[in-house]
């Protein structure tokens, strides 16, 4: 192969793709509800997921940097005791798996499109399990690959990026170093720093990595069977549309990863709640920013989980429909306050988990706050992202896009009801920890640039925000007992070395010494 005069390649993984959910290890859950509903395994979906990332670590220990999909199954077979010829099943499980999930960074084809235009040779670059052929059929369905393009794998190459190998291993494979070469990746060590160390020009594309409110999401997989890390992919996803399209990118992070999850999972627990009723439709109440974020939120949702009607406002009623007050951040917002049609002109509450007659309180948050490890101030987290919500943004509508052709994907954490639901299992997982926990992130930790996007868009809400008014100040206008922390901290540190130094000194001083010629 001749050695390219001007080579550009591209980190695969949050890069040029992504995956619909959030980690990597997470794949295993769809994997594992493949695998339950083929009869080929019946472990656990949490057992799965850990099983095969402890397989794939054993693989690494076995094989080195050139493991691949079949070493991994080999080890995850013994680990669960299953017959060994299953394993070429599982590798099929995975890959299929993975095309389901992966979908293109937003830019990524027109961006490579315009480096083939140039003249260079465009190549991906990836440390993985996976073939090339594999990984070709990956980029192939998420439109960035050009039958011209070269594909490099961890498992073919025998070499890893993170090592600094896969470089050095590429220009082996062309004959030659290449006389310009760049390269681009999300994880700063692989992609930039042993890039660099190996003579390539490389630069940084965080974009696709996951944010601090996706991390929250994600992290809450074991206790939603691998829902919340199909929440948190598909915040990234909407994040990285939102980003390139329009002036809400600043405010994308916060949009989709905490909002946008506050809305969603707020509506799919109301759809759950309106098909377990029986009701033929929803409406949503008021014309609020937050009114409107959540109706097109189930209107999104509902074609793919219940069935359900999603009526207009003003539309003609339909028999059962039930109302949805929106989230408002008054108080009503957390426990979503749902009433049932009973008649022409007469309403009744839809009765729930316990949820007292004519409370408002009561509902998706307040009605087992116990259950998702909320307390007050956590509830006062979800209120603050209901006011955002309020302000108007699309995060929610592009999140609950993005997520509904995944429903069905992951089996429920508990089914309440016995109707059909086309595959729409998804929406009866409580994601509520979930999103309590995105929502505190936003609430006491919020970028600087998160809390300057608000602060221009809603500036009396993050005037009553203290977190976001640090974040979004100046340093040199920060509060001085940032620096008195700081300060106190080192002064801390100083104090343990001087005392250790003592300690030594002493012992050094005490020791009994020897004398000459003993």
């Amino acid at each position: 192969m001749p050695s390219p005069t001007h080579l550009v390649t591209v980190d695969c993984f949050d890069t040029a793709i992504t995956r619909a959910l959030g980690e990597p290890r997470q794949v295993g859950y769809v994997v594992a509800e493949r695998l339950r509903r083929a009869g080929v395994v019946s472990t656990p979906p949490e057992q799965y997921v850990e099983a095969r990332e402890r397989a794939e670590h054993l693989a690494r220990r076995r094989v080195g940097p050139g493991r691949t999909l079949d070493d991994v199954a080999r080890e995850l077979v013994a680990l669960l005791g299953l017959d060994p010829d299953v394993a070429p099943v599982l590798v099929e499980a995975e890959v299929d798996a993975e095309v389901l999930l992966t979908r293109q960074v937003p830019g990524t084809a027109s961006r490579l499109a315009r480096e083939r235009d140039r003249g260079a040779q465009v190549g991906f670059l990836s440390d993985t399990p996976l073939t090339t052929d594999q990984l070709r059929r990956l980029l192939a369905r998420a439109g960035v690959l050009d039958e011209r393009d070269l594909v490099w794998t961890s498992s073919e190459l025998g070499a890893e990026k993170g090592e600094g190998a896969a470089y050095a291993a590429v220009v082996a494979d062309l004959g030659g170093r290449p006389g310009t070469w760049r390269h681009s990746g999300d994880n700063h060590r692989s992609d930039v720093v042993m890039a660099r160390l190996s003579g390539v020009r490389a630069s940084w594309a965080p974009a696709g990595s996951l944010t601090r409110y996706e991390r929250a999401l994600d992290r809450a997989s074991p206790a939603t069977g691998g829902v919340s890390s199909l929440l948190a992919g598909s915040s990234r996803r909407a994040r990285l549309l939102l980003a390139a399209s329009d002036a809400d990118a600043d405010l994308a992070p916060a949009a989709t990863g905490a909002l946008g999850a506050v809305v969603v999972a707020y509506g799919l627990w109301a759809l759950a709640r309106a098909d377990a009723a029986g009701a033929a439709a929803v409406r949503v109440q008021g014309s609020s920013g937050a009114a409107v974020a959540l109706r097109e939120v189930l209107r999104r949702l509902a074609g793919a989980t219940t069935g359900v009607l999603v009526l207009d406002e003003g539309a003609p009623g339909a028999d059962g429909a039930v109302v949805v007050h929106a989230p408002d951040g008054d108080g009503s917002g957390p426990g979503l306050h749902l009433v049932r049609r009973a008649s022409a002109g007469a309403t009744a509450e839809l009765p729930g988990p316990a949820m007292g007659a004519g409370s408002r309180d009561a509902g998706w948050l307040r009605d087992d706050v116990a259950g998702t490890g909320a307390e007050e101030h956590e509830v006062e987290a979800v209120r603050l992202a209901v006011s955002l919500a309020a302000a108007g943004t699309r995060g929610p509508a592009l999140l609950a896009e993005e997520l509904a052709p995944l429903v069905g994907l992951l089996p429920a954490t508990a089914r309440s009801s016995g109707r059909d639901v086309r595959g729409g299992e998804l929406v009866q997982a409580d994601l509520r920890g979930a999103v309590v926990a995105a929502c505190r992130r936003l609430r006491d930790d919020p970028s600087a640039d998160d809390a300057a996007a608000w602060a221009r868009r809603l500036p009396a809400v993050v005037a009553c925000w203290p977190a976001a008014a640090r974040a979004g100040a100046p340093t040199w206008v920060r509060p001085a007992h940032d620096l008195r922390r700081r300060v106190g901290a080192a002064a801390a540190v100083a104090r343990r070395v001087g005392a250790r130094a003592t300690v030594l000194a002493r012992g050094r001083l005490g020791r009994p010494g020897r004398r000459r010629g003993a």
